[in-house]
């Protein structure tokens, strides 16, 4: 069986969606059934894929479009140019590693699509007007013309139902896990943190958008420090890519006199971010809505002590591991009070929260065998695509 996964995305640097579709590459890399799995990239971002990922197994191809990169050209791309390049590399199935403008039926193989979130109905300010409106009609396209769609949690599922209730009623719509890679990866020392000589701090890796609640870990930061409920010299470290809210997360640092104790950084490697899960004495993740969250399974594959918000995505990825607080009321009261108490429990975690640890780890380690039987099924069950 021959996959190809698109993986073509406007970003110029590593995201989520392309940490999606290399992990998914690897996964379906170890099957017996799969012959190749095929990634296709746009040309700006062919450096990154081979600077970021191990590019390593022989099974995987990276084939690099040439066109573009603005949104017209990707999206007619898209549209028009996909269904060809599938049936030129002949492919048996295609998977979108993100809802894209498509027909389905024009593809002639079998086509799976990834949801992994309802953003431009969740959180509208995340795109901006009108584009918010672009991302809703592409993924009505997908769900309506696309028979199999994969969610990455039960939460975006629910979601999905929620928002498209007659779209999904004939659809076979299935929950696979994001899965983590940290298993080979090397932890190296970010040189930005050299010259901290070794001082204590807090990790967070979150886009600067709405809903990541950067200001208010900001807020929650800023009092336990006036207050000396941490040490002095505990450092922030604030690992994301600048977007909307990032003009209001300078401002803060300046009104909460945080910016000496608050280091933020757009992008590093696998190596440094395994470096930083594993140093750090806690990681924080205050987002009210998430489809999946990839750094918060990360932080648990590394056993780091987490502090986040109660919200349904995070308890489906932690369970009884993570240290929970509440969105409602007074929120930066809450995040500090959890904060205050994770690091004083630490020392004293119970078998219950290990045990709930070690089982929720092995739920994100791989999705080969899930993925592996859709796809037989979705082949076995439309012969005339043979």
């Amino acid at each position: 069986m021959k996959v190809i996964i698109n993986a073509l995305h406007r970003a110029t640097r590593p995201t989520g969606v392309c940490r999606y579709a290399f992990n998914l590459a690897i996964d379906l890399s170890s099957l017996s059934n799969i012959e190749e799995v095929v990634l296709l990239v746009g040309k700006w971002q062919e450096c990154y894929f081979y600077s970021s990922f191990e590019v390593n197994k022989s099974k995987i191809k990276i084939v690099a479009i040439d066109i573009k990169n603005n949104a017209l050209s990707r999206n007619f791309w898209f549209l028009l140019s996909l269904p060809k390049i599938v049936k030129k590399l002949r492919g048996d199935l295609l998977h979108l590693s993100f809802p894209i403008p498509v027909v389905g039926h024009w593809m002639k193989v079998p086509t799976y699509v990834t949801v992994h979130d309802l953003y431009p109905y969740d959180i509208p300010e995340n795109f901006g007007f009108p584009r918010v409106y672009f991302n809703r009609l592409f993924l009505l396209m997908s769900v309506k013309t696309i028979e199999n769609i994969v969610c990455v949690s039960h939460t975006t599922k629910k979601r999905l139902i929620h928002y498209f209730p007659q779209e999904c009623k004939e659809k076979k719509i299935s929950v696979v896990y994001n899965t983590v890679k940290f298993s080979s990866v090397k932890e190296v020392e970010p040189n930005f943190l050299s010259h901290l000589q070794y001082s204590p701090f807090f990790l967070c890796n979150s886009q600067h958008r709405k809903n990541k609640n950067i200001p208010l870990i900001l807020e929650a930061f800023s009092d336990l420090l006036l207050s000396r409920k941490i040490n002095s010299k505990t450092f922030l470290l604030i690992v994301g890519s600048k977007g909307p809210e990032t003009e209001k997360i300078s401002k803060m640092l300046w009104d909460f006199r945080i910016d000496k104790n608050t280091i933020f950084v757009d992008s590093i490697t696998d190596n440094e971010l395994a470096w930083l899960y594993k140093k750090c004495q806690l990681f924080i993740a205050a987002s009210s809505c998430e489809g999946f969250c990839i750094p918060l399974a990360e932080a648990l594959l590394f056993s780091t002590n987490v502090v986040c918000s109660n919200i349904s995505i995070f308890k489906e990825i932690g369970d009884n591991s993570f240290t929970y607080f509440d969105l409602d009321k007074n929120a930066s009261h809450n995040l500090a009070k959890a904060i205050e108490n994770s690091l004083n429990y630490k020392v004293f975690k119970n078998t219950v929260v290990q045990d709930s640890v070690s089982k929720n780890r092995n739920l994100f380690l791989s999705s080969a065998d899930k993925y592996g039987d859709l796809y037989s099924r979705s082949l076995v069950n439309t012969p005339t695509f043979q």
